[in-house]
């Protein structure tokens, strides 16, 4: 009976347990690109440094001009249980398998049990979840807030959700569509205005705004003026990047099968007289969904961005499944949530941390940094780029072994001792005379590939 009455809780936690041993090999692995260079290496220079939210604190290099609640929260926690990446990565794991258990319960309590644990295993599949579910970056924890907030919004607890909402801004600056995303929304459901509730859902601006009178007085402007450069308004960038994002969150991953099937079930719904949905926190998710689809269109394009989508995805496409009438849809939504677990890790090309291919990646940086500490001399210089040249000169992002000190240059005029072409890489650097080196070694992992030279 006990089953039978918890049989979603139970089935959860055995997803979850069994999704937790899954991830433990990742936990001790290096930091990957955007960890290394910006959000990871930002969490070690504030344990390095000083544990603070201000922006005065960080290095803009480091910071890039984003609210700094996540490297806070984050180095706060590492400061408590452990300054290692293993803890690092624990942290990351929590806060991910939260978003999880969030997904469930608020499923559970505003449409149904089925369609909240539906949506929790929707989201407990995906590649790129899978993929920052233990990376020191701040889209699952932004994911979570953003989440609570819009439940809080939809239950009307005003503190809580200018706490939530808050909380999000200051993880990340995407969380400003979040009050807009609920106007919208609340205007097109209820039809009619309601100025007070707009100003609720409006309050956490107030916070953005803080931030960035402190950011202006304490660095000299109010956004990393590096990022207002990526801003695009070129009508052929808009489209092409919202073909990438249509593409990514509804066919990329194994998603296209059960985005079929909720097509069908909007047919059967339509014919059953749904036009809309009738609870207003899938409308509000359906809001955020346009309003970060539009946010994104002219912003620039990384897959992760849009996890904090999924959870909402998972609601809106339930919820029209459940509208089909046949019993064989449940062979269909079984099948539709195990393939994507055929693309967890792609071997076929480099997609940044959209999947667990990342892996391959830091392998490959690693047996090329086993190869140079065996083989270099202390104060080699090194002709290379990124992630290679942070890789050399960083111990905290897990990849140097020894106390050797590297140099490290972009530029091919200058005098150097080794050089490494790798790919992946940032800037694609290549070697322009031949004659000037001689191999030394070769490393080649799926679709990356490392070339060691030493100059003549």
């Amino acid at each position: 009976m006990v089953l039978t009455q918890y049989k979603y809780q139970f089935s959860l936690i055995i997803a979850l347990v069994g999704f937790c041993i899954f991830k433990i090999p990742h936990l001790s692995l290096p930091l990957f690109w955007d960890e290394m260079g910006v959000y990871g290496k930002a969490v070690f220079y504030l344990l390095e440094h000083k544990i603070s939210i201000l922006p005065i604190d960080l290095d803009p290099e480091l910071s890039r001009g984003h609210p700094m609640f996540f490297v806070f929260f984050t180095s706060l926690l590492m400061r408590i249980f452990g300054e290692t990446i293993v803890i690092g990565h624990s942290i990351m794991l929590a806060v991910s398998v939260l978003l999880i258990l969030s997904t469930f319960y608020i499923g559970s309590t505003t449409i149904s049990p089925k369609i909240g644990f539906l949506s929790a295993i929707f989201v407990l599949v995906q590649p790129v979840f899978n993929a920052q579910s233990v990376l020191i970056l701040p889209e699952i924890m932004l994911a979570l807030l953003l989440l609570w907030s819009i439940y809080f919004a939809y239950i009307n607890r005003k503190l809580l959700y200018f706490l939530m909402g808050s909380l999000a801004i200051l993880t990340k600056e995407t969380a400003i569509i979040l009050p807009f995303a609920l106007i919208f929304a609340d205007i097109l459901y209820y039809r009619k205005l309601n100025l007070a509730k707009y100003l609720f859902f409006l309050s956490p601006i107030g916070t953005f705004i803080l931030f960035l009178m402190v950011q202006k007085i304490q660095n000299g402007w109010f956004l990393f003026p590096y990022h207002t450069s990526l801003i695009q308004l070129n009508f052929h960038y808009i489209l092409d990047t919202g073909y990438r994002i249509f593409y990514f969150l509804w066919v990329a991953q194994g998603r296209f099968l059960l985005s079929l099937i909720a097509i069908i079930g909007i047919f059967y719904g339509y014919k059953k007289g749904i036009t809309y949905f009738n609870d207003s926190i899938n409308w509000y998710g359906l809001f955020m969904l346009l309003a970060m689809i539009a946010f994104s269109g002219i912003n620039f394009f990384m897959t992760r961005y849009f996890v904090l989508l999924f959870p909402f995805i998972g609601f809106i496409l339930f919820y029209f499944v459940e509208q089909i009438p046949f019993r064989q849809k449940t062979i269909l939504v079984v099948v539709a949530l195990i393939l994507p677990l055929f693309f967890l890790k792609n071997d076929k090309k480099f997609n940044y941390d959209s999947d667990l291919g990342y892996i391959y990646s830091i392998q490959n940086l690693q047996q090329t940094m086993n190869y140079i500490e065996t083989n270099c001399l202390n104060n080699s210089k090194i002709h290379c780029d990124f992630p290679l040249n942070f890789a050399l000169n960083d111990v905290t992002s897990g990849y140097k072994t020894t106390s050797k000190i590297y140099h490290t240059t972009l530029n091919w005029e200058e005098d150097w001792n080794y050089a490494s072409v790798m790919n992946p890489s940032s800037y694609q650097i290549s070697i322009y005379d031949t004659s000037q080196v001689i191999l030394q070694s070769e490393f080649k992992n799926k679709f990356t590939t490392s070339k060691f030279y030493k100059r003549k």
